[in-house]
């Protein structure tokens, strides 16, 4: 029986595997999988059946049963596997199949070597599969030709991702109107763009994926809610604003007994970690849930507040938008740091790696990466805007292109409003997502290509 290699090195599952390697390469130049100091956190909340308040459980088990109790690197592999397999499945609806190869392999290695996107891939904390909700979302919608058990794996990974950070939920549950919107939209020129069919089944599964959250905090004795941490995020960011000091210096009286109003003049510059911050001196998170709510709620509420949280939302939206500098934390993992001790009690074996690893020791100098990274995402900003706007016709090349490009922007600008308003402007936010910017430029380039070697052709 003669092997035919020329087929092989071309089937999409050795591309894949090829494509999962090249993703790896970060964790491969660090000696290990790299961690974030939320890393101990999620691994103890799998392997303890703890369920924090300020996250969800999900990727906590994730660690533990993709770890196989035995090693950290099966996680980060399959990560990778996981994008890489994504990617494929998204560059094959807009790219010829005799050239997907090329075209996607050279794809992986650019991201690789001027995004973020290994360093992603490569960390232990959730950030990935926010990427991995939208490649999932399109995939779902656009792909006519995927196999029942394929969709069905895609289905069940999509509420995976969900699943896996509170910011996944709120997103998404901003972009999907929009989505439904924009194809009711096309409608009324021709034909939905998107089957309803299609709209309807990824609703259902969203709704269901949200349900899943009230009920497992419900049995894990959190009660039957989303999240428990929203209204110290909330507070948070009302408290950068200056809106918490404004607030309680008007109502901090004998009919106003907050907690809170002891601390107006506190300068504690991280409210949310700082054990001297006000959250922590006045009871902690739980302790503090009725009264902050409250403040919120009046805060919000007063119109004399809005043109402030207005500004202030757009503001940092736009700051959020444009922070994405790739980032590592030695010193948070050091012995006796959050990280090692999860790291000595469930994978003991791979602590010299872990401790001996260039994250540890410092060895890491990021500063090239960052400039390529930030040259890269800017030139692909200003193309998709171009893009989008029709400039030299170009949005006229592939209608479905131009669908799948409009909503990974607004998926992109979603992420940076919620990000930055309920929670912090935080470099890893925006680096999750806008590697996928350069391949969509790849996506518009091929087409762009093709159509002229069409047309010469003609």
């Amino acid at each position: 029986m003669t092997i035919n290699l020329k087929a092989i090195l071309k089937h999409p599952v050795f591309l894949i595997l090829v494509g999962t390697f090249i993703s790896c390469s970060a964790v491969f130049y660090n000696g290990y999988p790299l961690v974030y100091p939320d890393t101990g956190t999620y691994i103890r909340s799998g392997f303890r059946m703890f369920f924090p308040d300020d996250r969800p459980i999900f990727y906590g088990i994730f660690i533990r049963h993709i770890s196989l109790y035995h090693s950290l690197w099966f996680v980060i592999i399959f990560q990778s596997w996981i994008l890489s397999y994504l990617i494929y499945k998204a560059l094959v609806m807009f790219i010829i199949k005799n050239k997907m190869p090329i075209w996607y392999v050279g794809s992986i290695c650019f991201i690789t070597i001027f995004t973020s996107y290994s360093f992603q891939t490569g960390i232990l904390i959730p950030d990935v599969f926010t990427a991995a909700s939208i490649l999932c979302l399109v995939i779902l919608l656009f792909d006519t030709n995927l196999m029942k058990i394929e969709r069905i794996g895609i289905y069940l990974l999509f509420m995976f991702s969900v699943l896996t950070h509170f910011s996944n939920v709120i997103i998404l549950m901003s972009l999907i109107p929009v989505i439904y919107l924009i194809n009711y939209r096309n409608k009324r020129k021709s034909n939905y763009f998107i089957k309803l069919s299609r709209m309807y089944s990824l609703i259902l599964i969203f709704i269901v994926s949200i349900f899943i959250y009230p009920t497992t905090n419900y049995f894990g004795g959190k009660g039957f809610v989303i999240s428990n941490s929203s209204h110290v995020f909330i507070m948070n960011h009302l408290e950068e604003i200056g809106l918490v000091n404004v607030f309680l210096k008007e109502n901090c009286d004998e009919a106003n007994t907050y907690r809170y109003c002891d601390y107006i003049d506190d300068t504690t510059f991280d409210f949310i970690w700082d054990k001297e911050s006000p959250l922590y001196k006045t009871g902690g998170w739980q302790k503090n849930k009725e009264e902050y709510n409250e403040i919120i709620s009046k805060i919000i509420s007063n119109p004399k507040y809005w043109e402030t949280i207005f500004v202030s939302s757009v503001n940092h939206t736009l700051e959020q938008f444009f922070t994405f500098e790739t980032e590592i934390f030695p010193s948070e993992n050091i012995v006796d740091g959050p990280v090692y001790g999860q790291v000595n009690w469930h994978f003991k074996k791979e602590l010299g790696s872990y401790l001996n690893s260039r994250q540890n020791t410092e060895n890491h100098n990021l500063q090239l990466l960052n400039k390529f990274h930030f040259i890269i995402i800017i030139i692909s900003m200003i193309l998709l805007l171009l893009y989008l706007i029709g400039f030299g016709k170009l949005k006229l090349l592939n209608k479905k292109l131009s669908f799948v490009i409009l909503i990974f922007v607004i998926h992109n600008i979603l992420n940076s409003i919620i990000c930055s308003n309920l929670a912090l402007v935080v470099n890893r936010f925006q680096s999750r997502l806008v590697w996928l910017f350069p391949l969509l430029i790849v996506l518009i380039i091929h087409t762009y290509l093709n159509r002229n070697h069409e047309q010469n052709n003609i």
